[in-house]
């Protein structure tokens, strides 16, 4: 009887791991930078209605 061994090729489970850590990071950083970016403009948005310095109008 014949034994096959297998040979795994590619980036071991530890490098697979860092990987998937880094990448995570990344991207939840590209994430919250555009919720603070968001939130800044909602803020200067509504700073300037309450100041008057803008004003919506209503169409019917």
């Amino acid at each position: 009887m014949a034994s096959h061994q297998v040979t795994l090729k590619g980036p071991g489970v530890i490098e697979e791991i860092c990987l998937g850590i880094i990448i995570g990071l990344f991207v939840t950083t590209v994430w919250k930078k555009k919720q603070w970016d968001m939130k800044k403009r909602t803020t200067g948005f509504n700073d300037s209605l309450n100041k008057g310095e803008i004003s919506l109008v209503l169409q019917e």
